[in-house]
Parts: C-alpha cells; sequence; structure tokens
C-alpha cells in the first residue's frame, strides 16, 4: 500500500522578524519623504521618484518573504522538505531515505549531537515546540547531515515502518 502524507508548518515569527518589518516601514517613509522634499522642477525629481518606488518595490518583497513555510511530504519512506517563501516561491531543500536514518529523537538543546555533522537544517516552527525532533542521516551530496523539523504523529506513522529497526522501536511518537 502507498503511503503520502503531507504536512505543512508555518514559521513562527521571531524578534529579527520584527526588527526587519520594521526598518523596512521606516525605509518606505523616508523614501516617501525624499519623494516630496525634492522640488518637482528639479531634473532629480524623477530620479528620486524612480529610486522611492524601486525602494518601496523592495521593501514589500522582503517583508512578504519573511513569511516561511516548510512542507514535509512523506512518500513510501521517503520524506521530502521544501520551504516555501511567501506562498509564492517554492524551493526543496532536502530529500530524505527514512531507512539512512542513523539516529533520530526528541530535540532539545541539552541533546548531545555527533561532532561531525556537515549540515544542519532548521526547519521547524521553532525549537522550543513540544513535537521537535532530530534525524541525523548520511545525504549524498551534503554530508552527514542533521535536521531539526517537527514530527507529528502521523508523519511518524507513515515513516515508522521504514526506518530501522533499532530506531524505531527507541522512538516512541505520541504514546
Amino acid at each position: 500500500m502507498d503511503i503520502f502524507i503531507e504536512h505543512l508548518v508555518k514559521k513562527k515569527t521571531t524578534v529579527l522578524d520584527v526588527l526587519i518589518r520594521i526598518g523596512l516601514i521606516l525605509a518606505a517613509l523616508i523614501a516617501l519623504t525624499l519623494v516630496f522634499a525634492v522640488p518637482s522642477d528639479s531634473v532629480w525629481s524623477m530620479v528620486v521618484v524612480f529610486v522611492a518606488c524601486a525602494a518601496i518595490f523592495g521593501g514589500w518583497y522582503v517583508f512578504t518573504g519573511l513569511s516561511i513555510e516548510y512542507e514535509y511530504a512523506v512518500t513510501n519512506g521517503e520524506i521530502d522538505i521544501d520551504k516555501i517563501i511567501a506562498q509564492r516561491k517554492r524551493k526543496r531543500l532536502i530529500t530524505i531515505q527514512a531507512k539512512n536514518i542513523e539516529r533520530m529523537g526528541k530535540y532539545s538543546p541539552e541533546v548531545p549531537m555527533p561532532g561531525d555533522i556537515q549540515t544542519k537544517l532548521v526547519v521547524c516552527d521553532s525549537i522550543k515546540s513540544p513535537d521537535v525532533y532530530y534525524l541525523v542521516f548520511r545525504h549524498k551530496d551534503q554530508g552527514r547531515t542533521m535536521v531539526i523539523m517537527n514530527m507529528p504523529e502521523r508523519v511518524f506513522v507513515g515513516i515508522k515502518n521504514y526506518l530501522p529497526r533499532e530506531i524505531r522501536n527507541a522512538i516512541n511518537i505520541g504514546n
């Protein structure tokens, strides 16, 4: 029987995101102020209007680009993780074969991690969420990789039968 499960996780807004948005709003207000400060009969008025419009558009693009979602798609033991930016751009981050997972467990900063991790991906809403788990595996392109992701019970159920036996027996999610 084929298994297909999708799960969407929206990244929570951080303090840095809020500060960037405030800075963008202030920059847009300064750009508008410059448009009205330059006399309209000046040679520079068209240049200032063009630069202000470009700055406002660029600010809007970055402002909306801070809205990030992660989509997990589980298909027969394969986990595809995509990053969706502002619901306008999708990028495949990684594909994980559940049979290649070497370590898996509940994530907390105190958990000792292997020292030879070459790539670390944080693809969860917040590392403080209660359903955040880590996966360690070897990836053909990125080397030894650690992924920190939300692991709701339905995603775990979708990959459980494809995990190595020792990991499947050690992990008990949702019970």
